[in-house]
């Protein structure tokens, strides 16, 4: 695999692990606004890690499809 490749592919897997941390913070973020009384601010928070798991889920996607493109 070339070295642009090889640096792509380690870009888009820090990512995905950069995009997963944010998930944890906002999921205990929710938690925490929630306990504080802020229902539907925490609901807002719980749309953004959906949004946040669907950025993931494509940026796996892209891993596999650059996968598939060198086999």
């Amino acid at each position: 695999m070339s070295e642009e490749r090889v640096r792509w592919r380690k870009l888009i897997e820090h990512w995905i692990e950069h995009n997963e941390e944010h998930k944890s913070r906002i999921e205990k973020a929710s938690i925490e606004i929630e306990q504080l009384g802020f229902v539907e601010a925490s609901k807002s928070l719980k749309e953004a890690i959906k949004h946040t798991e669907e950025v993931s889920k494509s940026l796996k996607k892209t891993l596999e499809n650059m996968q598939a493109s060198t086999d």
